[in-house]
C-alpha cells in the first residue's frame, strides 16, 4: 500500500464530505502538521463553506436540522448554500479513523468545546481529503463532561438502510479510541493545544475555484 499523501505546514486544503460521488459540503483549511497518518488543521474566523441544504423541499420544512441530513442523504437530493464559520476550529483527522476531533472557539476567542465528528475515513487527494460526517456527534464540554448529539437520526439512518449496518461497529471502535485520549487527556485533548494560535502571517481562507472536481452534483441542484 503506497504511503498516504502528505501535507506541509501553512499549505491551504480544501476539506471535502462526499456522498455517492456527489459533492455534500466543502471548506479551506490550514495544515498545521501532518505527520504519522495524523492531519491537525485549523479553520480561522471567517472561513468560507458551500455546504448542501434541504432549502426549496418543502416537504422537509418541519424535520429537524439532522432528519433533514438523512432525507436528503436517502434520496441524493439537496442544494447548496454557502456561509462562513462564526468562530475558529483547530480539528484532528487521523488516518483511517471514523472520527476526527475539533477544539472549537468562539468569535471572541472563548473556548467553547471538543466537538468529536463521526465520519468516513478520510481520502487524501491532492488539493486536500474527502470525508462524510455521519449524523452522530459527541460534544466534550472544557471540564471533560460529554454529551450525545444526534443518536436517534444516527439510528434511523441505520435502520433505514441509509448507511450500512457495519457503520455502527466502526463509529463504537471510534468512539473507544477517542475515550481513550479523552481520559488519558492526550491527542487533541492535551492541554497544550487549547493554547495553540496560529502564526500571524497566515492569510484568510477562500473558497477555490473548481471545488468539485472528480464529482457530481444532484440533478436540478441550485444555490440558494
Amino acid at each position: 500500500m503506497p504511503e498516504p499523501r502528505s501535507f506541509e505546514v501553512g499549505q491551504v486544503l480544501l476539506a471535502r464530505e462526499v456522498w455517492k460521488g456527489y459533492l455534500w459540503r466543502a471548506r479551506p483549511v490550514i495544515c498545521v502538521a501532518d505527520s504519522d497518518g495524523l492531519l491537525v488543521h485549523w479553520e480561522p474566523t471567517g472561513t468560507p463553506y458551500i455546504v448542501s441544504t434541504s432549502r426549496g423541499f418543502p416537504e422537509r420544512e418541519g424535520l429537524s436540522a439532522s432528519n433533514r441530513q438523512v432525507e436528503s442523504l436517502a434520496t441524493c437530493n439537496w442544494n447548496y448554500t454557502r456561509g462562513s464559520f462564526g468562530g475558529s476550529k483547530l480539528a484532528f483527522v487521523a488516518a483511517d479513523s471514523w472520527s476526527s476531533v475539533e477544539l472549537t472557539w468562539s468569535g471572541d476567542g472563548r473556548f467553547v468545546h471538543w466537538y468529536v465528528n463521526f465520519q468516513l475515513p478520510a481520502d487524501r487527494h491532492a488539493s486536500g481529503y474527502d470525508s462524510l460526517d455521519l449524523v452522530i456527534d459527541l460534544v466534550v464540554e472544557p471540564d471533560g463532561s460529554f454529551w450525545w448529539k444526534d443518536t436517534t437520526e444516527f439510528e434511523q439512518a441505520l435502520d433505514s438502510g441509509v448507511f450500512p449496518e457495519s457503520y455502527r461497529d466502526e463509529v463504537q471502535a471510534a468512539t473507544e479510541e477517542v475515550m481513550t485520549l479523552l481520559d488519558s487527556r492526550s491527542g487533541p485533548f492535551d492541554p497544550k493545544w487549547l493554547e495553540w494560535r496560529p502564526p500571524n502571517h497566515w492569510p484568510p481562507t477562500v473558497l477555490p475555484d473548481g471545488l468539485d472536481a472528480g464529482l457530481a452534483k444532484p440533478a436540478g441542484a441550485v444555490e440558494v
